[in-house]
């Protein structure tokens, strides 16, 4: 199981670091670089904030879940928008509307399925539509 000092230790292997340079990246001794990694002590916010600076992911410090790199994002938000789009077009051609909660059910369920690699947003969209 995966704990805060654990993904520290992993975080600071990441970046190729000993615990000596790494503490001293947040102004810490290696003995409480240590102690973090140990789980006996928990870091203080200015510490999570050098060591953020320095590019350690403190969300996954914290959650256990990496952050989105901003490439991973505008990739999510593409795909998000091709699916919207792709519905848009295919409630278009189809003559039809659909309440706005509905939509917003259909796009998420389109967006997820692109997204998992269950095909392609207009074929699928026009099938959703022809469902609905």
């Amino acid at each position: 199981m995966s704990n805060f000092g654990s993904r520290l230790a992993e975080e600071r292997k990441r970046l190729g670091m000993n615990q000596t340079d790494f503490g001293a990246l947040a102004g810490v001794l290696k003995q409480a670089q240590l102690t973090y990694e140990k789980g006996t002590r928990k870091p203080d916010s200015a510490y999570l904030e050098a060591v953020f600076a320095h590019g350690v992911d403190v969300t996954y410090l914290v959650s256990g879940k990496r952050a989105l790199s901003q490439a991973d994002m505008e990739r999510e938000l593409d795909l998000l928008s091709t699916a919207w789009q792709a519905l848009d077009e295919a409630l278009l051609s189809a003559g039809k509307t659909m309440p706005a909660d509905k939509k917003r059910l259909a796009a998420e369920a389109l967006y997820q399925a692109v997204r998992s690699g269950d095909g392609e947003a207009a074929p699928l969209a026009k099938l959703l539509i022809k469902a609905a």
